[in-house]
């Protein structure tokens, strides 16, 4: 087979979309060369197709001056060219690197300043990719086409981050522009090894990078789901020692999702731990602290499709720390400069503070606390989605809480639990808490899910310190309706008792129940919320500190008096607990409801949490 070389196939290629031939037909004559061909090609097209328009005159001449300082920059500063016999094939690729570069400056002069502020989801955001790539072409020193390919890495995440804060999902081409960049960057940083300056600014953004990636995959849509595991994949590889032969993260070690798990650590063997029942492995890819047999862990794994988790970063839970990471769900009173207020409470953000959204004033929200040099922030603020009202034919989707005990064993690689005779789909970014021990059949465990078109999907899976009977359960979501004597709660069937007062619809229950073959036969159930009450607020707390009545915890300090609805074990430090209340005249946070998830301390003797600020302070009122 003659030997043609990558010139002249360029070549062909141009003349054949000339002649109308598709791009992906060129890409796949030639699979080889696909991916070099595909970003020349589609800049080819876009200029070929581009209408000429007269440019104004000072961009024009901007762009002119560009082109004469970098040629007066080459001439001054000669580089080696390789020897070539074949000085046409050398200068075909120039000739059209020069036309493609004058036709973007000259003719289109005004379309290319145009797409330079253009988002993902923008026609002109091609060419804003094309005009980057561009200026890479005549960059001839390695270093600084590193630091450059950094910056637009760095572009391309600010570019993601505000489609999120937008409300618009992520799109393919951003990630696919994000994983090209930091690849390239990291390919040259590995050639450089002395440029110890480069390097480190290249990681310290991959691992910024990494950690909104990781937070935006809820919001990535299954058809995205393959360009998102190449841009983590490449981020996360891009952290990794440059120095050391390391086998690196392969896209499909992350096919199957990307899950947090956390609780105690046991060695299996060299390179695998157990983690609260579930086995990770741990290798020279994962990132961060040195792992101890017995120490608190927190694991953000990648799931491949057989089901095998693979760690990608770890961190150890100090001892004699606060815990971390309480959920507060509530109404938005107020948007400051300072963050957000929820029943009169201010809950600050910091420069790492992940927004999935628009946030403003009524907004329902749930904000996920973490711990910061200057006392509680909030790590995340998700908006909670309203359920569409019901009908005769179909429930709607619906969040829900429920308590059970897990039935078969969870190690085997499937994709459902079964809890309390219900059962869950593990979600790609199922989290799962084993703080309080192993995730195995007969551990009772908290499931916070949603259900749609008959579907349980669980988002978090929490392992409980509880001594409940096996066959009793619970249950807090919304009552839709009843039917022929069965209760519709959160779209679940529940069987009330005979002659029981029915609640209004959308009243928020909880709901003791016991199992009776695959039958959940209502104990007894308390209204926590009604349903035009949009005042109340609910705390997922770790309980650090009991005085009388009055808990402290990671969202300030909670009353709960003797007039306040109870459920659960006798609260006692460092066991968990979800409240419901509401601040009263006095501006305390007075309980409504509280159940209490852990018979003992879960966090061992915990220190008391500096509360998030009470003082509301001036600013933004929201819109």
């Amino acid at each position: 087979m003659e030997f043609r070389s990558f010139n002249s196939i360029l070549d062909e290629c141009i003349a054949a979309l000339q002649q109308g031939e598709s791009l992906d037909d060129c890409l796949a004559r030639y699979p080889a060369h696909a991916e070099r061909l595909e970003p020349l090609l589609i800049l080819a097209d876009k200029v070929r197709n581009t209408p000429p328009a007269l440019p104004r005159p000072w961009p024009q001449a901007a762009a002119w001056q560009r082109i004469r300082q970098r040629a007066t920059d080459l001439r001054t500063e000669p580089q080696p060219v390789p020897l070539s016999f074949d000085y046409g094939a050398w200068l075909r690729p120039v000739a059209i690197t020069v036309a493609l570069l004058l036709a973007l400056f000259g003719a289109t002069g005004g379309t290319v300043l145009a797409a330079q502020n253009s988002l993902p989801d923008s026609p002109l955001y091609p060419v804003k990719l094309a005009t980057e790539d561009v200026r890479l072409w005549f960059v001839f020193d390695d270093v600084h086409k590193a630091e450059i390919l950094v910056d637009q890495s760095n572009e391309r995440m600010d570019e993601i981050l505000e489609m999120n804060r937008q409300d618009k999902s992520v799109p393919s081409n951003v990630l696919s522009a994000l994983r090209s960049r930091n690849q390239r960057a990291a390919d040259i940083v590995a050639k450089h090894p002395d440029e110890t300056a480069l390097q480190t600014s290249l990681v310290q953004q991959a691992e910024a990078q990494e950690t909104n990636l990781i937070l935006l995959y809820p919001q990535v849509s299954e058809s995205d789901r393959a360009p998102y595991n190449e841009a983590l994949a490449a981020t996360h590889n891009a952290r990794l020692p440059a120095d050391q032969a390391v086998a690196a993260i392969h896209p499909e070690e992350l096919s199957d999702g990307v899950q947090h798990i956390s609780g105690i650590a046991e060695k299996v063997n060299e390179n695998l731990w157990s983690v609260g029942g579930l086995e990770v492995r741990v290798d020279q890819t994962t990132i961060g602290q040195k792992i101890e047999n017995g120490t608190a862990v927190s694991f953000v794994v990648g799931k491949n499709s057989r089901g095998q988790l693979r760690a990608l970063t770890v961190s150890i839970s100090p001892a004699g720390l606060p815990p971390s990471g309480s959920v507060v769900s509530g109404q938005i009173e107020q948007v400051t400069d300072e963050g957000i207020v929820i029943a009169g409470q201010l809950i600050p953000f910091n420069s790492q503070t992940f927004v999935g959204g628009r946030v403003k004033k009524g907004q329902k929200v749930e904000v996920k606390l973490g711990q910061s040099d200057t006392g509680v922030v909030a790590s995340t603020v998700r908006p909670v989605t309203t359920p569409a009202p019901a009908n005769d034919e179909q429930e709607p989707p619906s969040q829900f809480t429920f308590e059970g005990v897990i039935e078969g064993d969870v190690k085997k690689p499937t994709n459902e639990w079964k809890i309390g005779g219900l059962a869950f789909t593990i979600t790609p970014d199922t989290a799962i808490d084993a703080s309080a021990g192993q995730a195995k059949s007969g551990a009772r465990v908290l499931v916070e899910a949603t259900r749609a078109d008959e579907k349980l999907s669980a988002h978090k899976i929490t392992v409980l310190a509880s001594d409940s009977p096996q066959d009793s359960a619970a249950l807090i979501g919304v009552f839709n309706r009843s039917r022929g004597g069965v209760w519709y709660v959160a779209g679940l069937q529940v069987v009330p008792p005979e002659r029981t007062a029915e609640p209004l619809e959308g009243t928020l229950l909880f709901v003791d129940l016991a199992r009776h073959g695959t039958d959940l036969e209502v104990k007894s159930y308390t209204r926590i919320q009604a349903p035009d009450d949009t005042n109340l607020v609910r705390l997922d707390v770790t309980i650090t500190k009991l005085e009388g009545a009055i808990w402290t915890v990671d969202f300030g300090t909670v009353r709960v008096s003797s007039t306040a609805d109870f459920s659960g074990p006798e609260e006692t430090v460092g066991a968990r607990a979800i409240v419901w209340g509401r601040r009263n005249q006095n501006g305390v946070l007075e309980a409504t409801f509280a159940r209490v998830l852990d018979k003992t301390a879960v966090v061992p003797t915990p220190t008391p949490a500096a509360p998030v600020p009470t003082t509301i302070p001036a600013g933004n009122a929201g819109p």
